[in-house]
């Protein structure tokens, strides 16, 4: 879920929900699979991240703060290595975004391009999705 959206102010539905939450939260669920997933499969044990399953809105805010400061210590799952160097790219725009004093865009194509597609390779990009060496 995107930060703003696990901020007080949004639980009591005082934050309208735009795109950018949506592209937000989709960059935190690719970073999570990154994380846990081998092959298609849930880590069986020492997953990264279970502390977020298990604490409230705000503290889950917390600790997503927490991991962009250390986000370059975070090791991905063999499998999911170049998919958590996208992710890392997109985690630096919500990173740069995120504060008081962050003013984001509420255009959709700008979001859109700015959030996601600038960070995916060009293979894919050009509908080539077989793993690039």
């Amino acid at each position: 879920m995107s930060l703003d959206l696990l901020m007080p102010e949004a639980i009591a539905g005082q934050v309208e929900h735009v795109y950018y939450h949506d592209a937000e939260s989709f960059i935190w669920v690719l970073a999570w699979v990154c994380l846990r997933y081998d092959n298609g499969r849930l880590l069986s044990k020492n997953r990264p991240l279970d502390e977020w399953l298990t604490v409230g809105a705000t503290e889950c805010h917390d600790k997503k703060m927490g991991f962009l400061r250390r986000l370059h210590s975070m090791h991905p799952t063999p499998s999911h290595q170049k998919n958590f160097d996208v992710a890392i790219q997109c985690l630096a725009v919500v990173h740069t975004n995120t504060g008081p004093l962050a003013i984001v865009s509420k255009d959709d194509e700008v979001v859109f391009n700015t959030w996601l597609q600038n960070h995916v390779p060009q293979n894919i990009l050009q509908g080539d999705i077989s793993p690039v060496e």
